[in-house]
């Protein structure tokens, strides 16, 4: 922490985009009070923000959101086996948030569709429709026309050359 901050008085500035926090976990205290004070301290000492760990009650969230309203803050929530009460990012950001973050969200709920898509598979079941997207799809999500394109830029061929590959490799033809 002090090398931050004495990085930034030698440079007279606080470098953009660069967020020297104070991580804490508050259900390793005996209360919220206990990390309010300790990301206080961090603050004195040159972190930019604050960043606390394991809320376990929305009165907790909502304390430590309004002891660091002035200073960047933010959280995790653990779904499905954090100790963080789930909010959504509305209701944190109103509480004082400025970075939420939800490690497991997407990844359990990607472990599930592979779970069920193998499932399908082993029970010689075809893919739904309304559980998948289809290839048209797929390929606007993952915006494959440029990447195509930056692709054809390293190999030197046309882009819809290129795209017309990559259906035919997908396709099986």
């Amino acid at each position: 922490m002090h090398g931050a901050k004495d990085s930034r008085r030698r440079r007279g500035t606080r470098r953009p985009g660069f967020l020297p926090a104070c991580p804490y976990r508050c259900a390793a205290t005996a209360r919220a009070g206990d990390a309010i004070e300790r990301g206080k301290r961090y603050l004195d000492a040159g972190a930019d923000g604050v960043y606390v760990e394991g809320p376990t009650s929305v009165e907790e969230l909502t304390q430590v959101g309004e002891a660091f309203r002035d200073v960047p803050l933010a959280t995790s929530i653990l779904e499905r086996g954090g100790q963080t009460p789930w909010q959504s990012p509305t209701e944190l950001h109103e509480m004082g948030y400025d970075m939420i973050l939800y490690p497991t969200t997407l990844l359990f709920r990607a472990v599930h569709a592979v779970q069920q898509a193998l499932d399908d598979l082993r029970q010689g079941k075809p893919l739904a429709p309304e559980a998948s997207v289809d290839l048209a799809s797929f390929e606007d999500i993952v915006r494959i026309s440029e990447w195509a394109g930056i692709e054809n830029r390293f190999m030197g061929q046309p882009h819809d050359g290129m795209i017309k590959k990559i259906k035919q490799k997908l396709s099986g033809q």
